[in-house]
């Protein structure tokens, strides 16, 4: 579960870091002179908001992933919530959908 955790983490990390630097660095080249001042003010605007929400998820992961290893430091076997149960093959994660008891999604 940490290992999940940490590539989740991972991931969420490096888009944040490519939109910061894509903020900071590249985001002239789509500003005209002749478009209106708040022509992009919105569309970045809705932008940012989403990056926020990213910004929480991490940091609620990387709170989940401390209070794990804290907790559990041999390791997590099961999680359980109210709408999907995971189940375990050899080498094989998926989610399982509680109402119709299918494989929802492939973890890894």
């Amino acid at each position: 579960m940490v290992k999940l955790l940490q590539q989740l983490i991972g991931g969420l990390s490096d888009t944040i870091q490519v939109w910061d630097h894509f903020q900071q660095k590249d985001i002239g080249y789509f500003r005209c002179q002749s478009d209106p001042p708040n022509s992009l003010a919105s569309s970045l605007d809705t932008i940012e908001r989403a990056f926020g929400k990213l910004r929480m998820l991490r940091t609620k992961l990387q709170t989940l992933k401390k209070e794990l290893r804290d907790d559990a430091p041999q390791g997590v076997s099961c999680i359980f919530h109210p709408e999907f149960q995971i189940e375990t093959l050899p080498s094989v994660w998926y989610l399982k959908d509680s109402v119709t008891n299918k494989p929802s999604s492939l973890l890894f």
